[in-house]
């Protein structure tokens, strides 16, 4: 597990399973402007699926009372 801080926000990740830059890993812009988005689906906002290099993935802000699934 890696650990990394910038401009007030931390981030956990596993880096063997995500290898792009972590600081834009959380951008939906950042997937639309490298070409890997490969989905996407709408309700309470959008959900982004990308491909990141090792995984299939699903971007989502969180909405406080539901659980993604």
């Amino acid at each position: 597990m890696k650990s990394v801080t910038e401009n007030n926000h931390a981030f956990w990740y596993d880096e063997q399973l995500l290898k792009e830059p972590v600081e834009k890993a959380f951008d939906a812009e950042y997937w639309q402007n490298t070409g890997k988005v490969i989905g996407s689906a709408t309700g309470r906002g959008t959900t982004w699926f990308v491909q990141t290099e090792t995984v299939a993935a699903a971007l989502r802000h969180y909405r406080r009372g539901g659980l993604f699934g």
